[in-house]
């Protein structure tokens, strides 16, 4: 926009940008209508007008070329915007900081998703259930890296406490399939079916805790359908840690287990 400028005026010449966003479609008409509404100047007086559209990253310049009104549009304009943040659903409506608050007060401090509503309701916006667990739903992409790399630290440190403890779970509707070679998928086809075949609607689970005892100080939890040994295999896979257990005959394998 400045080879634009010095190309075409004086180096004293004023600059205007239209600070809100413009169709590209708008021409000279358009254009010079906004300038007399909103900068209340005449296209003639030699100023160069500046017009960006929504995203930011097409720019039309217009200025009274000595005979004439002048229009350049340049896509490739070089301007810069700050980055915008993660984006969860369609829209670009709602970002990380939105998914951190509900993920929060749901998990953190056992608000329901209905009464998360009140969060927000004092700043003016009221989302609904749906919208909220939408949110949760694809906030799973941008915690999944995170996850992956925290639970990689723990399976280097040097030494990692095990444990588990039983859990309900509600049976879902239809049993879902699974990838060829998925341990954890078939057997969770297969107890899923088995209390299903009963008439249960619920089947008591396991949620394994893998405890970092030296550099990484934090738990990974893993949610097996049964206290099956295959959870601690896969977890200390690559692992050449000293694991801290309980006698459970499920603890072999090449790790040095105790009490």
């Amino acid at each position: 926009m400045f080879r634009i400028a010095s190309a075409f005026a004086p180096s004293s010449t004023r600059i205007y940008l239209y600070a809100q966003n413009v169709d590209m479609r708008k021409s000279f008409d358009g254009l010079c209508g906004i300038v007399q509404a909103e900068f209340a100047r005449d296209i003639r007086d030699g100023e160069l007008y500046l017009f960006l559209n929504r995203r930011g990253d097409r720019i039309k310049a217009m200025y009274w070329d000595r005979d004439g009104i002048a229009i350049w549009q340049d896509k490739a304009c070089g301007i810069a915007s700050p980055e915008r943040s993660t984006s969860l659903v369609e829209g670009n409506k709602y970002d990380t900081s939105v998914a951190a608050t509900i993920i929060e007060a749901k998990w953190f401090h056992y608000i329901p998703i209905c009464r998360c509503q009140d969060l927000f309701s004092g700043s003016g916006w009221t989302p609904s259930r749906s919208t909220q667990l939408n949110i949760v739903t694809q906030s799973a992409f941008v915690l999944a890296s995170r996850i992956l790399f925290m639970k990689r630290l723990v399976q280097n440190d040097t030494a990692v406490g095990i444990d588990d403890t039983s859990c309900r779970m509600l049976l879902p509707r239809e049993i879902p399939e699974f990838q060829p070679g998925d341990l954890k998928g078939q057997r969770l086809a297969e107890k899923l079916a088995e209390p299903r075949r009963k008439g249960h609607i619920s089947l008591l689970a396991k949620m394994w805790v893998y405890s970092g005892l030296n550099q990484a100080r934090y738990n990974i939890f893993d949610f097996r359908v049964s206290r099956h040994r295959e959870g601690p295999e896969e977890f200390f896979a690559s692992s050449r840690c000293k694991v801290q257990g309980d006698c459970y005959s499920g603890n072999t394998g090449n790790h040095c287990w105790s009490i």
